[in-house]
């Protein structure tokens, strides 16, 4: 582990969430103490997640 944190729930919906909203992955990264792949990965998730809820398209989440 190359100096990351446990990261909790809570602050995964919040690094998703900013994400989404359009912030740049790197700088979430470096706020938050995460990895980009592991950012990625849970971004990928939750937009998932997302569209089968909402039954939005792939598009519509971007």
């Amino acid at each position: 582990m190359r100096g990351y944190k446990f990261i909790s729930i809570k602050e995964k919906i919040l690094i998703v969430s900013q994400v989404i909203a359009g912030e740049e992955i790197q700088l979430v990264a470096n706020k938050h103490r995460a990895s980009r792949p592991s950012i990625y990965s849970w971004t990928q998730r939750a937009k998932s997640a997302l569209e089968k809820a909402l039954g939005l398209k792939r598009q519509d989440l971007s």
